[in-house]
C-alpha cells in the first residue's frame, strides 16, 4: 500500500464515525461531529507537517468542502429563503495574534502563533441578518428575552428592546440582541433544515477569515482613516447622536447605529462586515492567552470560571472605537447576554 494509502486509512475511519456514529443521537449529533471534526483537523494538520500535503489536502476538500460545483471564491446558498450566503475560502496559514509594536493591541492578544486551517471552509459572506434569523425564531418559537442597549456611555437592559424591534432596523440589517445560546440554537436549526453542518466559527478561523492574508492591524490596511470606507464603527455620524464611545475616528460613514449588511467594502476574501457593524460569537470559551491554544483552526472549548465561563466575540461593532476593529482585537462576554451590538456569522464545513 503507497504511504499516502496508509495515511488515509484514519482519516476516512473519522470521517466515517461521524457520518454514522453522531447520526444516531440527534440530540447531541453537533457535539458529537464537533469532536470529530477538531480530530481530523489535528490529524490532517499532523499529516501535512510530515509530508503528505497533496493526497491528504485533496481528498479534506473533497469530503469538507461544499458540493463539487462549488470552487474556492464562490459564493453559495443551502436554499433560496431563509440560508445565509456562504463563501468558501481556501486552505491556509496564518499568524494569529499581534505584534508588540501595534498600536491599541490587548494583553490577551499574545503569544502570536501560526495556525494551519488545512481545509476548504465556507464562512457567511455577511453577517446572519434579521430576515434570516426571524424564518429561525419563526419555525421553532424561540423565545429571546430583553437586550441590553449602548447609549453612549454604557450597556443597559431597556425594556421593550428585542431583537425584532432594536435600532430601527430593516430586514437587511444584521440580527442584534443574540447570546451565544441564541447563535448554537440558530446553527443547530440550520443543520436541521439543510442537512449540511452548520456551526460557527473557531477564533482561529474568525481571525483567519478576517485578516483574508493580511499581516496589517486592519484587514485595509494600518491606517485607521480608511476605516469609513470599510467598516461600520464609532464615527462622527455616531458621535452626532450622541452614541459614540471616546475615541471614535475622525470619519463619516454615515451609519450611527447599525448598517445593512454589504454597505462597505469586503475583505480579499469577499467577505463584508468582518470588522464593525456587529460583534460576531465564535465557538471558543476565553482564555486569556494563546499559549494553550489549538494551532489547526479548532476551537477552545475548555471554560475558565475565573472568566465566569465566558465566551469570545470578534469583530467590534458599529459603537466600536478603531483598536477594537482590529482584526486581532478580542471581546470576552458572558454567554448568557444580549446587546443591541451582539450578532453572529456561521460557518460550514461538510
Amino acid at each position: 500500500m503507497a504511504r499516502s494509502s496508509v495515511m488515509l486509512v484514519p482519516v476516512r475511519l473519522l470521517a466515517t464515525t461521524r457520518r454514522s456514529l453522531c447520526s444516531r443521537a440527534p440530540s447531541r449529533s453537533e457535539t458529537c461531529a464537533r469532536h470529530v471534526q477538531r480530530l481530523t483537523n489535528r490529524f490532517v494538520a499532523f499529516a501535512l507537517a510530515m509530508g503528505f500535503a497533496a493526497p491528504l489536502t485533496a481528498w479534506r476538500y473533497s469530503q469538507n468542502a461544499p458540493p463539487a460545483h462549488h470552487v474556492i471564491g464562490q459564493s453559495f446558498r443551502d436554499c433560496r429563503t431563509y440560508c445565509p450566503e456562504m463563501v468558501i475560502l481556501p486552505p491556509g496559514k496564518f499568524t494569529i495574534g499581534s505584534p508588540m509594536n501595534e498600536v491599541g493591541r490587548g494583553t490577551d492578544e499574545n503569544p502570536q502563533k501560526v495556525v494551519t486551517i488545512a481545509y476548504a471552509l465556507a464562512v457567511g459572506k455577511y453577517p446572519v441578518t434579521r430576515t434570516e434569523f426571524a424564518a429561525f425564531v419563526e419555525d421553532t418559537g424561540w423565545k429571546l428575552g430583553p437586550c441590553e442597549h449602548w447609549d453612549g456611555r454604557s450597556f443597559r437592559i431597556e425594556r421593550g428592546v428585542y431583537w425584532s424591534n432594536a435600532l430601527h432596523q430593516t430586514s437587511w440589517h444584521p440580527v442584534v440582541c443574540v447570546n451565544w445560546d441564541d447563535s448554537q440554537a440558530y446553527v443547530q436549526w440550520l443543520s436541521r433544515k439543510t442537512g449540511k453542518y452548520y456551526r460557527l466559527l473557531s477564533e482561529s478561523e474568525w481571525e483567519y477569515a478576517a485578516r483574508a492574508e493580511t499581516t496589517t492591524a486592519w484587514y485595509w490596511g494600518n491606517n485607521e482613516a480608511d476605516q469609513c470606507r470599510y467598516a461600520n464603527g464609532a464615527d462622527l455620524s455616531a458621535k452626532a447622536q450622541g452614541v459614540s464611545p471616546a475615541g471614535a475616528v475622525s470619519c463619516n460613514d454615515k451609519y450611527p447605529h447599525t448598517s445593512p449588511v454589504g454597505s462597505f467594502r469586503p475583505n480579499k476574501f469577499g467577505l463584508y462586515d468582518m470588522a464593525g457593524n456587529v460583534g460576531e460569537w465564535v465557538e471558543d470559551c476565553y482564555q486569556d492567552t494563546y499559549r494553550d491554544a489549538p494551532t489547526d483552526g479548532s476551537a477552545v472549548e475548555s471554560c475558565m470560571p475565573k472568566f465566569h465561563n465566558a465566551r469570545v466575540m470578534r469583530g467590534g461593532a458599529w459603537n466600536a472605537i478603531p483598536a477594537w476593529l482590529r482584526s486581532a482585537s478580542r471581546d470576552v462576554e458572558i454567554p448568557s447576554t444580549r446587546a443591541d451590538s451582539f450578532g453572529l456569522r456561521v460557518a460550514r464545513t461538510d
